[in-house]
């Protein structure tokens, strides 16, 4: 499983021999990888180069070191991909930037997911319709994470993992300032977009609720950034 490196003093290479072993599942999440001794046997490196390499798998969180035990691949990968691209967009992007990307993933993810939808899954999205509806208008904490539940339950049913974890960056993302973006929207607006949404994912009419949910999201943009 582990070949060794001809070109020595390259530890990027150690450290993306090891993320691909991950990509091919070959080590899961959990797994301990073997004493940096037969892993830079097996690589045919220094131990310093590969103490590089696994330092810098260690600061992506691919990897985490316990005490007395060794080296583990992360349980949490998921995790880690997310907060890596929120990191990404605090530091380089903007909020419009993150409404914009959250509109060009959540309408195709909404698509896919809601064709997927049991009655089950109608029913918890009813629920959550009637809890979002029966909020103070002045409540605005519960308001903004009603509303991206609300969302966030159209697209759990999608089937692209990509789009899936890229939109659990931005829900994390959002949830840092939706507070306020409430507060400038009219929530009656919200009540009726959100129960527009509602029937037509009920009866399957992926046509009309794509056209709802652009329609939507466009609006909240209009308030957030067009108003100012």
């Amino acid at each position: 499983m582990f070949f060794p490196i001809e070109v020595s003093d390259i530890s990027e290479l150690i450290s993306n021999s090891i993320k691909n072993l991950i990509i091919e599942g070959k080590l899961k999440p959990g797994d301990k990888l073997p004493s940096e001794r037969v892993l830079a046997e097996k690589f045919n490196v220094s131990r310093n180069t590969l103490r590089e390499a696994l330092g810098n798998l260690r600061l992506l969180g691919i990897i985490e070191t316990k005490r007395n035990d060794g080296n583990f691949v992360s349980l949490n990968l998921e995790k880690v991909f997310i907060e890596m691209l929120k990191f990404m967009f605090l530091l380089k992007g903007t909020r419009k930037d993150v409404f914009i990307f959250r509109k060009s993933i959540e309408v195709e993810a909404t698509i896919d997911s809601v064709k997927n939808f049991t009655d089950e899954d109608l029913l918890e999205l009813s629920e959550k319709l009637e809890k979002f509806k029966n909020t103070p208008e002045k409540d605005y904490e519960e308001i903004a994470k009603l509303d991206m539940d609300f969302h966030f339950k159209l697209i759990s049913k999608c089937e692209n993992y990509l789009m899936f974890t890229l939109y659990k960056a931005i829900y994390a993302l959002i949830t840092e300032f939706l507070n306020d973006s409430v507060k400038i929207m009219d929530k009656k607006l919200l009540d009726q977009h959100h129960e527009e949404m509602f029937n037509y994912a009920k009866v399957k009419d992926i046509k009309q609720l794509k056209k709802s949910l652009e329609n939507h999201l466009e609006v909240v943009q209009e308030f957030n950034f067009e108003r100012n």
